[in-house]
């Protein structure tokens, strides 16, 4: 059995403000 992998993306999108969004998205393999 191999262990789950969590992969977490930061972006940040600068347009009228600065928002910053974080994304993580496990996939099992």
């Amino acid at each position: 059995m191999k262990r789950k992998g969590i992969f977490c993306d930061f972006m940040w999108w600068s347009g009228k403000g600065q928002i910053i969004i974080r994304v993580c998205s496990s996939s099992p393999s």
